[in-house]
């Protein structure tokens, strides 16, 4: 089944700048391409892949923003977007580095600017639908996608809220069963606990009705999250279909809600599997260090920060006997959103990341 799919850990990462992927002004059409400056450079970007869900290209989009400021490994992006005069995404067309893999994603919403119709186009032949219905209070209770090379695969996902219109649970059914998935939400509709009980088929699902919670034996525990007073996500617990834990973060925020320890692993009976990083922040919030360390103690990689006028102009990382020097130049237009901006380490161009915004009038 050709749908797309973007795991992306980027909790623990952000743009330096919080106006970076902000675009000023009204635009109508903001075309993202990035330019290899260095002959020598390997075509080592990294790829998304094909897999179980539809892509989030906005969240590929600033990650790739992060990977070209922050990283030496770039994340490719070649992305045309379109928007409407009140601000909403008409539309968005991506190509890789090699144009070899090209997505379009067209949109289209009621009256209410409420999202009804998206479609992924890969070609002529390929595509997949998704359609949602809304209740009186402009959340979503209904979806139905359906792919082209499979016309008889339609999935229908339903979605159930209670008195205060929080979603509880939402049902999605398949041509051979049904999956429902159990929320437990915090008082900020944050998600607590997630279950998930899968059934073969319509008449097994219907027989247990409202008592499908108890079924211990069937339902599986799929996360656990856990806030702190602020709501910052401060735990978090991933299970496989057998509830057996498989991957453990624990975060650590400031005063100033900013991220300032991480701990993770997806080996979690492995001591050494852990990866432990340490950020710390100026005044005005700005990242100023990064810092990678092995067992919590010993510097693997540490990466320094340093602004111009709250622009990212250059970063220093050292990681073991190489260091690396990143020197940042930017160009904007007349409504101050930047157009260029110029990657270059240790003294060599490398990328450049162009920017062409057009506006309505």
């Amino acid at each position: 089944m050709k749908i797309l799919f973007m795991c992306l850990f980027s909790t623990f990462v952000c743009v330096s700048q919080q106006n970076m992927d902000t675009i000023y002004g009204n635009p109508k059409r903001v075309f993202d391409k990035i330019l290899i400056l260095d002959k020598n450079l390997k075509r080592d970007f990294k790829r998304f892949s094909r897999a179980s869900n539809v892509i989030d290209i906005e969240m590929y989009r600033k990650r790739s923003l992060v990977d070209f400021l922050e990283d030496n490994n770039e994340m490719y992006l070649n992305l045309k977007r379109k928007y409407s005069r009140n601000g909403l995404l008409m539309n968005q067309s991506f190509s890789d580095f090699n144009k070899d893999y090209n997505l379009t994603l067209k949109y289209e919403y009621d009256t209410k600017n409420r999202l009804i119709e998206e479609n992924e186009i890969y070609d002529k032949t390929d595509f997949v639908q998704i359609k949602n219905v809304y209740n009186s209070k402009d959340s979503i209770i209904a979806s139905t996608t359906s792919f082209s090379i499979l016309p008889n695969d339609i999935v229908h996902t339903y979605y159930y809220r209670n008195s205060e219109n929080r979603m509880t649970h939402y049902k999605r059914v398949y041509n051979d069963g049904i999956s429902v998935f159990f929320y437990d939400l915090n008082r900020d509709n944050k998600i607590i606990k997630k279950y998930r009980v899968d059934f073969g088929n319509n008449d097994e699902y219907q027989k247990l009705g409202d008592s499908i919670f108890l079924k211990n034996r069937e339902l599986s525990l799929m996360e656990v999250n856990e806030y702190d007073e602020n709501g910052n996500l401060i735990l978090e617990k991933k299970y496989n279909e057998k509830s057996k834990l498989i991957f453990k973060r624990f975060s650590k925020f400031d005063k100033f809600n900013n991220l300032i320890y991480i701990e993770y692993s997806s080996r979690l009976n492995d001591v050494k599997s852990y990866t432990h990083i340490k950020l710390n922040y100026d005044k005005y919030n700005n990242k100023i260090e990064y810092s990678k360390l092995y067992e919590n103690k010993y510097a693997l990689e540490n990466t320094k920060f340093y602004y111009e006028n709250n622009l990212l102009s250059s970063t220093v990382t050292i990681s073991g006997n190489q260091i690396l020097k990143t020197d940042f130049k930017y160009k904007f237009d007349k409504h101050e959103n930047w157009t260029e901006i110029l990657k270059v380490v240790n003294g060599v161009k490398k990328y450049k990341w162009k920017r062409k915004i057009s506006y309505h009038n």
